[in-house]
């Protein structure tokens, strides 16, 4: 017998919605973009408010409170300024068909600030998110910056360097990890292939120490239009221990005139920790690292060679 339910159903004050519910002691808030209202109190579908800002101010730290954005085709969450996720123990999932480009639950910026959000807070998670940072201003470099500790992302589209501007900028980052320590990437997808890169910027930055951070199957997008474009950058003192890519995918649009990039990753030989390269593939770069061997990347793939392991090539 089947049941049907108008509004969703809630077990101990958490809601169930398909494969979208988070199992919490916490409080439940929803933001919906098209028909919220900061006015409501964000605990119920009905009542949701319009704003991530306004969802994000409800949250009560170190309690699993969770916030579900309600996506839709004409959904978009605005923010005019950084947002800076500071509570810890707090989560956000967008409520959408789980893509991994391009969500429906999407996030924009409207005007020239950097980072667009800024995640210092320890043990959230996010699901589901599309955070797209398109601006035509060099005040705007980077998309989302992390700088807490074990946080858990999963089928999210980090969409940085959106706009020209943004490509012409060295320091432009669609995601930075700066400090974060043991954070887990799953599924997610970091930059974009419809916005060209003229300049030597990266899809991914580390910085200040990052500590064991693993991406799982993970998906990186660009359309360089440089040869010094990157996916990864990791400078002086950016690492701590070792940052691993496990079955991630690297695109470089070369087919759609995107130029081959030199090399998919520069790092620094005083980075202080190491990048591992496990069964990853990279395509529209001539070698993984710069220089003849990199300095602390390692690549473990079906042929383990110094620098082509996993370098696809077009087939005869």
């Amino acid at each position: 017998m089947a049941t049907h339910f108008a509004s969703p159903v809630f077990v101990g004050g958490v809601p169930i919605l398909g494969g979208q519910g988070l199992m919490s002691q916490g409080v439940s808030y929803f933001v919906d973009p098209v028909l919220g209202s900061d006015g409501n109190d964000g605990l119920s579908i009905e009542t949701a408010f319009a704003s991530i800002a306004a969802g994000y101010a409800a949250l009560t730290a170190n309690q699993n409170d969770v916030l579900y954005y309600m996506a839709g085709s004409s959904a978009t969450a605005n923010l005019t300024a950084t947002l800076t996720w500071a509570k810890n123990y707090t989560h956000l999932v967008g409520v959408v068909a789980p893509t991994n480009v391009a969500q429906r639950a999407r996030i924009f910026a409207t005007g020239a600030f950097t980072p667009m959000i800024n995640i210092t807070a320890t043990g959230c998670s996010f699901r589901n998110i599309y955070v797209f940072h398109g601006i035509d201003s060099a005040d705007a470099e980077i998309c989302v910056q992390v700088t807490g500790g074990r946080n858990y992302f999963e089928n999210c589209h980090f969409a940085g360097i959106g706009h020209a501007t943004q490509g012409d900028d060295t320091a432009a980052r669609a995601l930075l990890l700066a400090g974060a320590e043991e954070c887990r990437f799953v599924g997610c997808t970091i930059g974009v292939d419809t916005i060209a890169r003229s300049g030597a910027n990266a899809e991914l930055g580390f910085t200040s120490q990052a500590t064991r951070n693993t991406f799982d199957d993970c998906l990186f997008l660009a359309f360089a239009d440089a040869a010094g474009h990157l996916f990864i950058v990791a400078g002086a003192s950016s690492l701590d221990r070792w940052a691993m890519f496990r079955r991630c995918v690297f695109i470089n649009a070369i087919d759609s005139t995107a130029t081959t990039m030199t090399a998919a990753i520069t790092d620094n030989a005083g980075a202080g920790g190491l990048l591992l390269l496990k069964d990853c593939t990279l395509i529209g770069a001539t070698d993984w690292v710069t220089g003849a061997a990199g300095n602390v990347t390692y690549i473990d793939g079906a042929a383990p060679t110094a620098a082509s392991s996993g370098l696809a090539v077009a087939t005869a």
